[in-house]
């Protein structure tokens, strides 16, 4: 569909804008918003989709279930391309729920040039913008500011290349843990996680060692500090390209996080066309050479 607006009453148990069960619809240019759940999904609920969710904007909806919420979009077993969407003040209202924006629960989906802001969940809430729950995928990108908590949780034996997102004005950046299913993994390569009000990258040795890769990202002024655990630091080392320096954003006050010509970072991480994208969030081509670090090539 195009140039839909959803707003939907309150009080369904799941997906109270857009419910999708075993279907692969391509839904664009949509504003689903103001819609409430006691279940999962308070703006989209998704099971088994492999379509693509592109264009829209999912704002102010709520869910009050109090665990794996997802109070924007809950993805379970699906492979769907979620791309250039805006996810904005999304809310778990339940005090104890975990997830307020994107919940993906198995499958492997896509998340490619999304901008998530201001989304909230409760007190015990790990992945204020996306937490992936035993779940695959490509999160690249993405810029991620202004969530009160653990911007990103990579958590319970998920596998997700985590490349090229700006990370910025968080309470921490990136969550890694784990469950009885084990540890995550993937690559976290080309990030800038930076001016988070507690960490910018919260997680044990163990978390940091059991990744593919973790390489090229840059580190900087966040609040209590870059690294909860100085294990992780270790791989800070010149070895690893990683580096704790003031990106030079464009406007970091009026969220223009393009990087300024005097920055560092530009032109200082890996080459990631083996992850399958080539431009940036803004649509520029990132070459053949080192690409930037964040979600901007410039």
């Amino acid at each position: 569909s195009r140039g839909a607006h959803r707003r939907s009453g309150s009080g369904d148990r799941h997906g109270g804008g857009i419910y999708i069960k075993q279907s692969d619809p391509t839904i664009t240019d949509c504003i689903i918003e103001g819609n409430s759940v006691d279940g999962y999904g308070g703006g989209v609920w998704a099971k088994a989709y492999d379509g693509e969710f592109s264009g829209n904007t999912v704002q102010s909806n709520t869910s009050t279930e109090s665990s794996i919420a997802g109070s924007a979009m809950f993805l379970y077993n699906s492979d769907a391309t979620i791309i250039g969407n805006e996810f904005l003040d999304n809310d778990c209202s339940s005090e104890s729920g975990a997830e307020a924006a994107v919940m993906v629960s198995y499958g492997a989906p896509t998340l490619v040039g999304n901008w998530f802001e201001g989304n909230t969940s409760g007190s015990s809430g790990v992945g204020d913008a996306v937490r992936w729950h035993e779940a695959d995928g490509l999160f690249a990108n993405n810029v991620v500011t202004g969530h009160s908590r653990y911007a990103l949780g990579l958590m319970d034996d998920s596998d997700v290349d985590i490349v090229n997102n700006t990370v910025v004005d968080n309470g921490s950046g990136l969550y890694i843990s784990y469950n009885s299913t084990g540890y995550p993994g993937g690559d976290v390569v080309n990030n800038l996680f930076t001016h988070n009000d507690d960490y910018g990258i919260y997680a044990s040795y163990y978390h940091c060692y059991n990744l593919s890769s973790l390489a090229y990202n840059d580190l900087y002024d966040n609040g209590e500090d870059d690294w909860s655990s100085g294990y992780c630091e270790y791989y800070w080392g010149s070895s690893y390209g990683n580096t704790s320096e003031d990106p030079h954003y464009e406007d970091r006050a009026g969220e223009d996080y393009r990087l300024k010509s005097k920055s560092g970072v530009k032109d200082s991480g890996t080459t990631g066309t083996s992850y399958g994208f080539s431009d940036d969030y803004a649509g520029t081509s990132r070459g053949s050479s080192n690409w930037s670090i964040g979600a901007y090539e410039k």
